[in-house]
């Protein structure tokens, strides 16, 4: 999708949508990336779900760095089957 200002990509037009109408409305990225997972959950849920891995990389423009964020959350510790 392509805006007068943004465009956004996504693996259904409607994620991409979502995500353009957040960037439209004054928004950021990290908004527009995380309206457009969440409409992929719905639209593709067959591949795409709330309780998956969200690797993250952000690039900052005004400082020129980039922050990563694992987005695995924490695993249990015991084998399966163990308590």
């Amino acid at each position: 999708m392509r805006g007068r200002r943004h465009m956004a990509v996504a693996g259904h037009y409607l994620a991409a949508q979502a995500a353009l109408q957040i960037l439209e409305s004054g928004g950021n990225a990290i908004d527009a990336g995380v309206a457009s997972s969440l409409v992929l959950s719905v639209v593709h849920s067959e591949y795409v779900n709330l309780a998956g891995v969200a690797p993250i990389m952000i690039y900052r423009a005004e400082t020129g760095k980039v922050e990563a964020i694992s987005g695995l959350g924490t695993w249990h510790l015991a084998p399966c089957g163990n308590s």
